[in-house]
């Protein structure tokens, strides 16, 4: 019977080897066929061809303009009437002169504005017959009725209102202060002058 069950507890663990076995194998052939895809889906990401990058139009370097050279015009012209006549120039042509210019830095200062802080209180009116009063202001511990009691007998009614009174002041900040970048020009865009002339007979 011993023998038996040695035989039987043998079989269990052979069997249980070649399952974790199994088990092991397994889980490294996933682990390689993920890592094989992982490095495929790379590579097809940065293998791709290139593509022309399309410029706006807007950021398109464009070839400078050459300005007209300030040359003197001399043109000869032999009218229907026989004559020759010369083009003489009055101004000459001058470029356009580009602005230029430069940045400063501009400080402004914070924008402030002092704010009133209030305090509110009861104030008590006690009335004598003849409308005259005295006033009391609330504290702490003062009671109305109290006090009322220990005056004389003309007086014969009291109430109160709520006043306000300016405790102190706080600085309220209506625009932070900042530093501004702006351009400042000094020598203004200058357009170009066209050549201005007139023509002269020299002779029939």
């Amino acid at each position: 019977m011993e023998k038996v069950i040695r035989i039987l507890l043998v079989f269990f663990f052979c069997v249980l080897l070649i399952y974790i076995f199994k088990e092991i194998s397994s889980y490294h052939f996933k682990k390689k066929k993920e890592h094989f895809l992982t490095e495929k889906k790379e590579k097809e990401k940065y293998d791709r061809p290139i593509q022309k990058l399309e410029i706006p139009a807007n950021k398109k370097i464009l070839p400078e303009k050459k300005e007209k050279e300030s040359v003197r015009t001399e043109i000869t012209v032999v009218k229907e009437d026989g004559c020759t006549y010369v083009w003489v120039v009055d101004r000459p042509y001058q470029p356009a002169v580009a602005e230029k210019g430069h940045y400063e830095i501009i400080h402004h200062e914070a924008i402030t504005h002092l704010k009133d802080i209030y305090q509110e209180y009861k104030t008590y009116y006690f009335v004598r017959e003849d409308e005259t009063y005295i006033t009391v202001r609330d504290y702490e511990g003062f009671s109305a009725e109290e006090y009322f009691n220990s005056l004389p007998e003309e007086f014969y009614r009291y109430y109160y209102k709520i006043t306000k009174e300016i405790v102190g002041q706080e600085l309220v900040v209506d625009r932070e202060a900042y530093d501004e970048k702006v351009w400042v020009v000094d020598q203004p865009y200058q357009p170009a002058i066209e050549e201005q002339g007139h023509y002269e007979k020299i002779g029939c």
